[in-house]
C-alpha cells in the first residue's frame, strides 16, 4: 500500500515537472540569444527535465521533458520540430538518471572519462574546422561553436581536476547532466540537419545550417549543468522534507 502511494507521488510530481517545462518554453519565459541564423532562446526546459531525471528517475524526468515540452511545442508554432522534442527530451531524461544512477554507486570518480570526452571536444572542433574549411562554409558556420566545443573541454578539464574537492553526489549530478547536455548537443545536431534535408537542403548545406545553431544549444546546455549542481541539492532536501521523495 505504501509502495503504491510512493509511485503515485512520483507520478503527481513528474506531472507537476511535465507542466513546468510546458511553461518553460512559452515566450514569456524565453531570453532571446543574438545569433545570426534562427531565433534561439535561454529556457530552463532542459534544466527542468534533467532536475526531475536526478529526483524521480530516468523514465520520470524523459516524460515529463517530452510531454511538456512536446506539447508546448504543439501549441505554440513548432508542430514540425515536435517530434524531435518529443524524443530528444525523452533521452535527455533517460541518460541523465540512469547515468547518476550509476555514477552514485560507484565509489570512485571517473577522472579518465572526463578527460576523454574533453579530448573527444576538442577533436570534434577540430574536425569541423577542418570539414568546414572552404569559405563558403566558413561564412556560414558559426566560429563561435568552435569555441563553444572547446568551452565544454575546458569545463571537463576543470571539472576533472576539482574532482577531489566533490562529493562523489555532487560530482555524479554534474557528469549526469553533462553527458545529457552532450547527447541533446548531437541529437539537435542530426535533426537538425534531418529536417534542412526535408525542406530541399543538400546534405553539407544542411549541415552547415544545423551546425551554426548549435552555439545555442551549447550555452542552454552549459546553463543546465550548473543550474542542476546549484539546485539538485535543495530542491531534494525540500521535497524529502514534504514527504514528496524518499530518502
Amino acid at each position: 500500500m505504501a509502495r503504491s502511494a510512493d509511485k503515485l507521488k512520483s507520478m503527481a510530481i513528474v506531472g507537476v515537472f511535465a507542466a513546468l517545462c510546458y511553461l518553460a518554453l512559452l515566450p514569456i519565459f524565453r531570453i532571446p540569444i543574438p545569433a545570426p541564423v534562427g531565433d534561439p532562446f535561454l529556457h530552463v526546459g532542459n534544466l527542468l527535465v534533467i532536475l526531475c531525471a536526478l529526483l524521480y528517475g530516468g523514465v520520470g524526468g524523459g516524460l515529463a521533458g517530452s510531454i511538456g515540452m512536446g506539447l508546448s511545442d504543439m501549441t505554440t508554432g513548432y508542430l514540425y520540430t515536435s517530434p524531435k522534442t518529443i524524443v530528444l527530451k525523452f533521452f535527455i531524461g533517460l541518460i541523465a538518471g540512469a547515468s547518476f544512477r550509476a555514477l552514485s554507486k560507484r565509489k570512485e570518480k571517473p577522472v579518465a572519462g572526463l578527460l576523454i570526452f574533453a579530448g573527444a571536444s576538442v577533436l570534434l572542433s577540430v574536425f569541423l574546422f577542418v570539414f568546414f574549411s572552404t569559405p563558403s562554409a566558413q561564412s556560414a558556420f558559426v566560429p563561435a561553436l568552435r569555441v563553444g566545443l572547446l568551452i565544454f573541454a575546458g569545463f571537463l578539464v576543470v571539472l576533472a581536476a576539482l574532482s577531489r574537492k566533490l562529493s562523489v553526489a555532487t560530482f555524479s549530478v554534474v557528469m549526469a547532466s553533462g553527458l545529457a547536455v552532450l547527447f541533446n548537443l548531437a541529437g539537435e545536431f542530426i535533426f537538425g540537419a534531418a529536417y534542412k534535408m526535408l525542406e530541399g537542403s543538400a546534405f553539407v548545406p544542411a549541415l552547415i545550417t544545423s551546425a551554426a545553431s548549435l552555439p545555442a544549444t551549447l550555452f542552454n546546455g552549459i546553463f543546465s549543468i550548473v543550474g542542476a549542481a546549484l539546485l539538485y541539492f535543495p530542491l531534494k532536501k525540500a521535497l524529502q522534507s514534504a514527504h514528496l521523495l524518499n530518502a
